[in-house]
């Protein structure tokens, strides 16, 4: 018996269509599973070749189960195209960045390091506050005013700043007390790194460069749920303490998704 075709079955395709994130791509077969409705594939399909009724959708996204591209529909490469171009120049922008924070802080001369990967820059918390504490200790205002107008400038340059859509505080502990105690401390450090950056102590920003900062900051405390690990798998008390502030780009999402596909797709449908 042929599957009946209704406005219901056909919202419900198109809703989980428009979750795809770009840069992937899913399969009709897939669709159709995780409706609960695997043997309507081709069901899934017929609605996707009438998705203009029912508004705009991502349907270039969806593709068969060997990877090709809907017949009869010549657009459908070009969107999926363009898409990957677009992504293709944020993954540049990012690795760009990136190096450029590592160049501009490598002569600042502080116990701060860059991650190769992320951009991520990490105060060592000894630099920053004593033991159990969360008032930043003069020298850490020295590091902190020394490295933040550096990580500032170069995110908020005229090159990187539209791209740029968050900056976060992150403040993190070791594994030894309770968690609600590390959580609330390194919460209170987070707090604390925040704040100053944005107070009349941080000399290096400008009263602009410092509300463009405040628009885009969050700050959070992770209590010592990403501790730092020696090689021999214990963990490395003193590197789990520390301050990490990283930046996300406006399509982070997009960027970090690029790569994979629906769980299932490699496999076929």
């Amino acid at each position: 018996m042929k599957a009946v075709l209704d406005d219901a079955f056909a919202y419900a395709v198109l809703s989980i269509v428009e979750e795809i994130p770009a840069g992937n791509v899913a399969t009709y077969g897939q669709i159709a599973r995780l409706m609960g409705r695997e043997k309507n594939a081709r069901l899934v399909a017929r609605v996707l070749s009438h998705a203009q009724r029912y508004g705009q959708f991502p349907c270039h996204r969806v593709v068969n189960h060997a990877g090709r591209l809907a017949p009869g529909w010549p657009e459908q490469a070009a969107l999926l195209a363009a898409q990957q171009a677009q992504i293709d120049k944020l993954v540049g922008l990012r690795s760009q960045i990136i190096e450029d924070l590592r160049d501009n802080l490598s002569n600042v001369g502080q116990r701060v390091t860059v991650d190769r990967k992320t951009g991520a820059v990490t105060f060592e918390s000894s630099v920053l506050f004593d033991t159990g504490r969360n008032e930043i200790k003069e020298a850490g205002k020295a590091a902190l005013n020394s490295c933040i107008p550096v990580y500032i400038h170069t995110l908020l340059s005229e090159e990187y700043r539209d791209y740029v859509g968050e900056i976060i505080v992150e403040g993190h502990t070791d594994t030894t007390g309770q968690y609600l105690n590390n959580l609330a401390l390194s919460q209170q450090r987070a707090l604390a790194v925040a704040t100053y950056c944005l107070s009349d102590e941080m000399v290096g920003l400008s009263y602009t460069d410092k509300e463009t900062f405040k628009s885009i900051m969050t700050a959070n405390g992770r209590a010592d749920a990403d501790p730092i690990y020696n090689a021999d798998g214990t963990v490395n008390m003193d590197a789990s303490r520390r301050v990490v502030i990283k930046f996300r780009m406006k399509d982070s999402d997009m960027i970090d998704q690029m790569s994979a596909i629906l769980e299932g797709s490699a496999q076929g449908d």
